[in-house]
């Protein structure tokens, strides 16, 4: 082989130790890549799991959301257990609306001339619902 190598041109054995170059090379970026490869499955495992556990955590808001409006509404119903809720009455007159207006229309909806005892009116008022259109 010695033999061989004493005989062959110059520019061929420039290509031979180029080409055991470039094998090592590539072997080199074979093992780099391999490295690359394991830190992203590692980074992607990673990723997957905080995005579970924020979608775990969306969930669980989502249902307390849920839970604390139910409350909200219930606590709403309690403030008002007093309330009186009279439809019928003209729209607009909400501008002008006073007991006055009340204890009239209560008196021309209940045929008794007591209402101004039956019925304590402190304040009137439209109700914060949207206009009916």
């Amino acid at each position: 082989m010695v033999e061989d190598m004493a005989h062959t041109p110059p520019i061929l054995l420039a290509i031979q130790n180029l080409q055991a170059t470039i094998e090592g090379k590539m072997e080199e970026l074979k093992v780099v890549m391999v490295l690359i490869q394991q830190d992203l499955r590692t980074s992607v495992t990673d990723v997957e799991g905080r995005l579970s556990g924020a979608e775990d955590t969306v969930k669980a808001h989502e249902e307390r959301l849920v839970h604390l409006q139910r409350l909200v509404g219930q606590l709403e119903g309690r403030s008002r257990p007093n309330n009186l809720h009279i439809m019928g009455i003209p729209e607009g007159a909400e501008v002008t609306i006073s007991t006055k207006l009340i204890y009239d229309c209560l008196q021309s909806w209940v045929p008794t001339d007591e209402v101004s005892n039956c019925f304590i009116i402190t304040r009137a008022h439209r109700a914060m619902t949207p206009k009916p259109l």
